[in-house]
């Protein structure tokens, strides 16, 4: 159970991490949505919503391989010890709890970025925007690109999920 709480606690992080970066990118975008009209409270659900998803997927995809490494894992007990007593059951409630556990993790992950971009004023969003634009262009383009990291975090949900559904 430490190993797949390390897990969560890293991929929180990481979806954190990611939020952060894309309220840093999308820096313009927001100042753009908030100048013709969006309330703080559009800019904090539309973040909000979003670090809860990637949770989810990272979920989704913990509990695919978690029940597919169950099974697995069962079935090849079953072919060595030659017997029919090991067998997998996953409760659709299991599966649900998993999945909204994941979602809430997200969640609580993106709430400091998703306030941070609530409160961007429009005016400093867009001018900030500018001056990072030159400073890329000075410097080599983005290392690591948004869309990785969304994937690395979502990878360190999914192990967390795994190693919760290998547990039990």
């Amino acid at each position: 159970y430490i190993i797949a709480a390390i897990s969560i606690v890293i991929g929180g992080i990481g979806i954190m991490n990611t939020m952060y970066t894309s309220v840093l990118e999308r820096t313009k975008e927001i100042g753009i949505m908030k100048s013709i009209g969006a309330t703080n409270g559009n800019i904090f659900t539309l973040f909000f919503l979003e670090s809860g998803f990637l949770g989810a997927i990272g979920g989704i995809i913990g509990i695919l391989l978690g029940a597919g490494l169950a099974h697995g894992l069962a079935a090849i007990g079953r072919a060595v010890l030659g017997t029919s007593l090991l067998s997998v059951s996953l409760s659709p409630l299991l599966l649900l709890g998993a999945l909204l556990f994941s979602f809430v993790i997200g969640t609580v992950a993106g709430l400091l970025p998703a306030h941070q971009a609530s409160k961007l004023n429009p005016i400093d969003a867009l001018q900030k925007q500018n001056d990072k634009q030159r400073f890329t262009k000075i410097f080599i383009a983005r290392i690591v690109a948004e869309k990785t990291k969304k994937v690395l975090t979502i990878i360190s949900i999914f192990i967390g999920i795994t190693a919760i559904f290998t547990l039990v």
